[in-house]
């Protein structure tokens, strides 16, 4: 089942998007592997999302989750930001513990 969402605003997504590139430019210097390919990922799905709402009017979600007695429903550029929030999270942590060690 896939589920079209035609009320997602596209103007705060952008925003929001240019605001984490913004601070990643930002603080680049401290950007460890993992912590880039997370941007990139987020870029790209929150692209994705926001090209997909100005071409069709609105973001497909199409993969479920199934959560009991309701099911949610994603799209792939949902993910795509979902995933590269988890990773920047572990770089964070990764990069706090490699400080906290360091003489």
């Amino acid at each position: 089942p896939h589920v079209m969402h035609t009320g997602k605003a596209v103007g705060p997504s952008v925003l929001y998007l240019l605001m984490t590139v913004g601070w990643a430019l930002v603080r680049r210097r401290r950007m460890t592997g993992l912590s880039r390919w997370a941007l990139a990922v987020m870029v790209g799905g929150g692209l994705a999302n926001i090209a997909e709402a100005l071409f069709t009017g609105g973001v497909t979600d199409f993969l479920p989750l199934n959560l009991g007695a309701t099911t949610v429903t994603f799209s792939a550029g949902d993910i795509a930001v979902f995933v590269a929030n988890v990773a920047s999270v572990i770089a964070l942590i990764q990069r706090r513990a490699a400080a906290a060690y360091s003489p």
